[in-house]
């Protein structure tokens, strides 16, 4: 364990504050607006980060994330003192009434791109982090981001770490060996396996959702295991819609029919509490279950006609899949507690 005074500790110091100075920098710069503030935190950010270096754990937390956190709260509590509040009312002026200008005296969006493009790469950097630090400030969050995974990488992950931003992941995933067919990409299963296993790295929480078709249905249980075992934590399968190419009747073959679809369902519940019930899963209408519950959820009950449904406010897929079905298809055999369960 290195300790402050240590040799290689300072060493190692130097290597981080080289490589992350300008980026606190410019992370507290977003929130404060004021360059001798930002410079003030900064300086007692990286006295922070050398007070604790020996105590960092790159197990819990990437140094980027650990930096953040700490340039972060510095930030924040000089925004909480009494001296800062006065300075801001005194003085309203800065780098943010800059940012509103530009964007406020701006009606044309393609006037918007043409002038962020003329900015130099550092300005737009600032100008982007502004403008998410602005909707934190007034509690609009970034809370979910779907994806296909193809985009996440370090540099995605590091940049959310550094606006101290760590958002749910939604990603597509349509089963081992399958995924590629159905994205049309070679290699598009391979960059998703990617994602997740870096989303399970930094700790994001993931949900997975999986397209059931003819051709990867028999995937159902090893797609479950491989994701639990990525971290993910919960995950949704349903079989395709009458939308865009699955409207194409060379597609007709591989497309399940509802009552297909409850069958492969029926057959796979048994092995998912085999398997211990590794994520909490929703199988279409039919079946959900979120690990340590004592009870699951079944929706077919309620039934009426493909007529009445028509006339009901709630969108075609909630309709087809709760109601229509459930009165035509056959109903699951398992019903209200998972086995282990008394």
């Amino acid at each position: 364990m290195n300790h402050p005074g240590n040799r290689r500790t300072d060493s190692s110091f130097e290597a981080v504050y080289a490589a992350y100075y300008d980026r606190v920098f410019k992370y507290a710069y977003t929130l404060l607006l004021n360059r001798e503030d930002a410079e003030d935190v900064t300086a007692d950010t990286f006295l922070t980060v050398y007070e604790k270096f020996g105590r960092y754990d790159p197990s819990r937390a990437s140094m980027a994330t650990w930096i953040t956190r700490i340039a972060h709260n510095r930030a924040v509590n000089l925004m909480r003192s009494a001296s800062y509040t006065r300075q801001r009312e005194l003085c309203e002026t800065g780098a943010a009434d800059g940012a509103a200008d530009f964007i406020g005296s701006v009606e044309s969006a393609d006037r918007v791109l043409s002038l962020y493009e003329k900015l130099r790469p550092e300005e737009r950097e600032l100008l982007n982090m502004r403008y998410v630090m602005e909707l934190k400030d007034r509690e609009i969050v970034i809370s979910l981001i779907y994806t296909n995974g193809w985009l996440v990488d370090e540099t995605l992950l590091d940049e959310l770490d550094r606006r101290g931003i760590h958002p749910n992941f939604q990603l597509s995933y349509d089963g081992v060996g399958c995924h590629d067919w159905l994205r049309g990409v070679p290699g598009a299963e391979e960059r998703t396996i990617h994602a997740l296993k870096l989303l399970q790295q930094r700790e994001h929480p993931v949900s997975v959702s999986m397209c059931v078709h003819r051709n990867n249905a028999h995937t159902i249980r090893e797609s479950v295991n491989l994701l639990a075992s990525l971290g993910v934590q919960s995950m949704k399968c349903g079989i395709m819609m009458d939308l865009g190419d699955w409207m194409n009747p060379e597609l007709a073959d591989v497309k399940l029919t509802a009552e297909e679809e409850i069958e492969i369902f029926e057959e796979y519940i048994p092995h998912y509490f085999e398997d211990n019930a590794p994520l909490s899963i929703m199988l279409g209408g039919a079946f959900m279950y979120t690990p340590g519950e004592s009870e699951w959820s079944i929706f077919h009950e309620t039934r009426i006609t493909e007529e009445e449904a028509e006339k009901c406010p709630s969108c075609g897929v909630l309709t087809k899949n709760f109601y229509i079905i459930s009165g035509n298809g056959p109903h699951l055999a398992w019903r209200a507690k998972p086995p282990g369960f008394s």
